[in-house]
């Protein structure tokens, strides 16, 4: 049987691995969609609102 400190070593090792596993592909789909959000033409379009549809109607 391993010792607690060991075992402790051991898990932070694991748990080293599993973060970067997983915090890796977060990071790269979140450049992805930065990079594709940069690249397109996002325009809101606002609405009318009724009060200055009927002042430019003027």
């Amino acid at each position: 049987m391993y010792s607690l400190n060991e075992f402790i070593k051991i898990s932070h090792i694991i748990m080293n691995k599993l973060f970067l596993k997983i915090l890796i592909p977060l990071v790269l789909a979140f450049l992805v969609f930065l990079i594709y959000l940069g690249t397109t033409d996002f325009i809101v379009k606002p609405r009318l609102v009724e009060s200055e549809y009927k002042i430019e109607k003027n």
